[in-house]
């Protein structure tokens, strides 16, 4: 921190190998690696009600090309009751070693790898409202748009390859409640159009939230949250089934804390009402969702 200005400067490190999953058992098996590093510069510089962040992240690549990315994001407070947010960013998706380095009969999703594979490239946009104006909520509105280029499909003969251009844009929406005897309730929408310059399907995608919160502020913390994801195009299939929510419950208890320290026990129970939602069984069953599970233990802050 200096003056106007909070930067961050950091950077990331990453490594992994694989090999094809027939060949787990096998001495000597073909392995793939892939060696990744970036680093990466932000600084917010405030001014009156304007927060201003210029950002910057280099990444080398293994795999792929190495990419640069700039971002640039805008907070304004237009009153006590607004803020505005804009954000601009560039940024990719690598290929993974998958579809790109692993041999000839490893086949993925049926089509073959490519090393000629380079990343996806990407130009977002968002432009945002938040507001404490009406007396009970919270509200979140996000306009946005995603231009990717050098998107991936696949030729004529099979292999992946760099095809053309994606244009998703929609819209975020968020409603929650003030607190009430500790509970508050939190719905969310997202809506995405789907715009191809080739041949695949165009479309949109809708997904909702519904959580209802309990927090006492002190040792209990509890949600019971809902998701909804619709696919559209050639996604939602016969074969699929995604017509339910899929519900998650979560309790936190704190059961000792002094001087900085503290214990809380937790259980989650994930697809609560053992709910089916997935695109394809490609008749093979798959590609099916988790049924019930749960999990529960010890958490230690220090």
């Amino acid at each position: 921190k200096h003056g106007r200005h909070q930067a961050v400067l950091g950077s990331d490190y990453y490594r992994s190998r694989y090999i094809r999953w027939e060949d787990a058992w096998v001495v000597n098996a073909t392995e793939r690696a892939e060696e990744n590093w970036s680093v990466y510069l932000n600084d917010t510089i405030k001014w009156g009600d304007a927060a201003i962040t210029p950002g910057i992240r280099y990444d080398s690549l293994s795999i792929a090309d190495s990419r640069t990315s700039p971002s640039l994001g805008v907070t304004y407070m237009l009153n006590d009751a607004n803020l505005l947010r804009l954000h601009v960013a560039r940024g990719f998706r690598k290929p993974a070693v998958g579809l790109k380095n692993m041999d000839a009969i490893d086949i993925f999703a049926g089509l073959t790898p490519s090393s000629a594979l380079e990343s996806e490239k990407v130009w977002t946009y968002q432009l945002g409202l938040e507001s404490v104006a009406m007396e009970y909520f919270r509200t979140k509105l996000t306009l946005f748009r995603h231009d990717a280029e050098d998107t991936w499909d696949n030729d004529r003969l099979g292999y992946w390859i760099n095809e053309g251009d994606i244009t998703r844009q929609g819209f975020e929406l968020e409603i929650e409640t003030i607190p009430f005897y500790d509970l508050s309730v939190v719905a969310n929408y997202t809506y995405v159009h789907n715009d191809f310059d080739y041949g695949a399907d165009h479309g949109s995608t809708c997904a909702g939230n519904l959580i209802v919160k309990y927090d006492d502020n002190k040792s209990l913390h509890a949600y019971l949250a809902g998701t909804y994801i619709w696919w559209n195009g050639e996604l939602s299939t016969a074969t699929g089934d995604h017509d339910n929510m899929i519900w998650d419950a979560t309790v936190n208890k704190t059961i000792y804390a002094h001087n900085g320290f503290s214990a809380d026990l937790f259980a989650n129970v994930h697809n609560l009402f053992n709910g089916s939602h997935y695109t394809d069984t490609a008749g093979l069953g798959y590609n099916l969702n988790a049924k019930r599970w749960v999990e529960g233990g010890l958490k230690l802050h220090f």
